[in-house]
């Protein structure tokens, strides 16, 4: 008897529907070849959501057979080291104006040399709604730095000026690194605005031009201590503000809320004296739905401090609750991710009618010393810091290891009192050991393996540093990225400290070698034609990158040679050499594969 497909029996429009859900690839990895009709469907369907940042080359050449531009509305193109080559080949293949119904589109690092190309033909996607674009981090030729960079920069400026004053006003949403740009450019369509940093003038100037903004996400940062926060819309309905570098008062965030009367979500993160007034925050919040606040004090604050937050109000109405922990006031939600520091100390005062409402929304906890009395038992966390010694007993008592992918430990041989360690932490990937690794925690471990682990964060003895490495790559076999906090003392040491990893996509280092001596002799090695490029990482600091189709002859398979500098290099090793850099007082070095 023939296999019935359960899928064909659902009509067309719910199968759709579930797509809707799923990413290009992900549709295709799960779907493809599950039965005529669904592949029927597939080819059909014209809503897809691509993001190349994820996708895998082999993935995405079996998807161009079965996909048209025209059935993309997401595109994100990314130019990272992990990525690039993807995005380069779907140029090659794609002109961006074929993209005729696309409604989103988002750049992750992308290339100078690409901007004028792409940019300029933004204006003809005429059904494009969304973009995101994050100045901060463009890939820069290593020939910009080294001529006129400040007056190329002006010149980039204007470019993109005059690129978004021809589609910005057409948009629903953007999401942008700074607002300087936007400040004199009219927004009439604008509902959704998400700024990584900005300052009180631009963001007093934007507001004059968004007459339909409902929804900001903005870091906000102040020029002087006494500014007043003057922002009025009576469209913004949704508020998710940080402010840095400044101390904030009740009365400047009331001066706030008073000139937003139509705000229903507010999220603050602030640093203030004077914020944790129960009665106060009452008055300006009874009109929001929802109210997340994360506030950090120099105070002292104690169990009294909660007392005006547990009003019928607070507890009753709104069913919101507060906690205090470490100088930290802090709303108990199940949307907000909380860092938790526990000593032996430590105390959560919280409004919650159970301790265990506080436990939902930490995700990410730190154990400095033993609690002396402990009030909750951690189940969702997944990154686990541990910053003391800890028995097995003692640590499930406090956490359910289960959830647990990041782990932080303070010595190999901590590992041990974590067994049986694949039991006790099935879903672990990553493991960062803060103290040095000696010969003696090597050979307490050496006839062990942790074959779940794919990225390891170590420093190690430099004097063993050869037996030590060996005895690694048995104890981790399947590491796939690995981050060496030593200074390196040679380029050598660099691939005696990559050698035997089977798996391994990259690696970073710090050292002290100066990079100019590195470049050069890379430079002008005909063997190693090149391609440098960078962009900014912070503020003033750089990050370059240096490309090289040649193979590399030191190691049994091809290289690929990454540097940051800062007086800090890292080197990336795989198919192709990169050399990134960036300018402070140290050099750290990023070394990886790629396949």
């Amino acid at each position: 008897m023939a296999r019935i497909c359960l899928f064909d029996l659902l009509p067309i429009e719910l199968l759709q529907m579930i797509f809707s859900y799923f990413l290009a690839h992900e549709i295709f990895l799960s779907f493809i070849d599950v039965s005529d009709y669904v592949n029927a469907t597939l080819l059909s369907y014209a809503a897809y959501q691509l993001d190349l940042k994820l996708i895998e080359k082999s993935q995405l050449n079996s998807f161009f057979y079965c996909i048209r531009p025209e059935q993309i509305i997401s595109l994100t193109l990314s130019h990272d080291n992990d990525t690039s080559h993807l995005s380069i080949y779907f140029l090659s293949i794609f002109r961006l104006e074929q993209f005729i119904r696309l409604r989103s589109i988002t750049f992750i690092d992308i290339k100078y040399e690409l901007i004028e190309s792409i940019f300029n033909n933004l204006h003809k996607l005429s059904q494009l709604r969304s973009l995101s674009f994050d100045i901060e981090n463009i890939k820069y030729k290593y020939e910009i730095f080294n001529i006129d960079f400040p007056a190329k920069l002006n010149q980039l400026n204007s470019f993109l000026f005059s690129v978004f004053v021809q589609i910005l006003p057409h948009l629903k949403r953007v999401h942008l690194n700074n607002g300087d740009l936007l400040k004199s450019i009219s927004l009439p369509h604008l509902h959704h605005l998400k700024l990584k940093k900005c300052s009180l003038n631009q963001l007093e100037a934007i507001f004059q031009h968004t007459p339909q903004l409902k929804s900001l996400d903005v870091c906000l940062r102040f020029e002087n201590q006494f500014s007043q926060i003057v922002l009025s819309s009576v469209q913004l309905i949704r508020l998710n503000l940080t402010i840095e570098n400044y101390s904030v008062s009740i009365n400047q965030l009331e001066q706030l809320l008073l000139n937003l009367p139509y705000l229903k979500h507010f999220e603050v993160n602030a640093n203030g004296r004077n914020l944790a007034d129960g009665q106060q925050w009452q008055i300006l919040t009874r009109n929001l739905i929802t109210f997340n606040f994360k506030f950090n004090t120099n105070l002292d604050l104690n169990e009294r401090t909660l007392h005006s937050f547990r009003t019928p109000y607070w507890l009753e109405e709104k069913h919101w609750f507060v906690a205090y922990q470490n100088n930290c006031l802090f709303t108990v939600s199940r949307i907000a991710s909380i860092h938790m520091i526990i000593s032996s100390s430590t105390y959560v005062y919280t409004t919650a009618p159970n301790i265990t409402y506080v436990n939902e929304s930490i995700t990410k906890l730190t154990i400095e010393a033993i609690p002396t009395q402990n009030q909750i038992r951690y189940t969702h966390i997944e990154i686990l810091n541990l910053q003391c010694s800890i028995s097995h007993e003692e640590l499930i008592s406090i956490i359910d290891l289960r959830q647990v992918k990041h782990l932080f430990i303070l010595s190999l041989v901590d590992l041990l009192k974590l067994m049986p360690f694949e039991q006790l932490l099935p879903r672990i990937c990553k493991l960062t050991i803060l103290n040095d690794l000696t010969m003696d925690m090597i050979k307490q471990i050496r006839y062990y393996q942790f074959e779940q682990i794919r990225e390891l964060d170590i420093s190690l003895n430099y004097e063993n540093k050869n037996y030590i490495m060996k005895k690694i790559v048995y104890v981790f076999p399947f590491i796939e990225r690995i981050s060496y906090r030593n200074y390196l003392h040679s380029i050598q040491d660099m691939f005696r400290f990559i050698y035997g990893f089977e798996h391994l996509r990259s690696t970073y280092f710090y050292t002290y070698l100066i990079f100019p001596n590195i470049a050069r002799n890379i430079y002008r090695n005909p063997e190693f034609p090149i391609d440098i490029s960078w962009q900014f990482v912070e503020d003033n600091d750089f990050l370059y990158h240096i490309f090289s189709s040649s193979n590399c002859r030191q190691i049994n398979r091809s290289i690929k040679v990454s540097v940051r500098l800062t007086f800090t290099i890292e080197i990336l090793i795989c198919r192709h050499l990169f050399i990134i850099f960036r300018c402070c007082n140290q050099l750290k070095i990023f070394i990886g594969y790629n396949n």
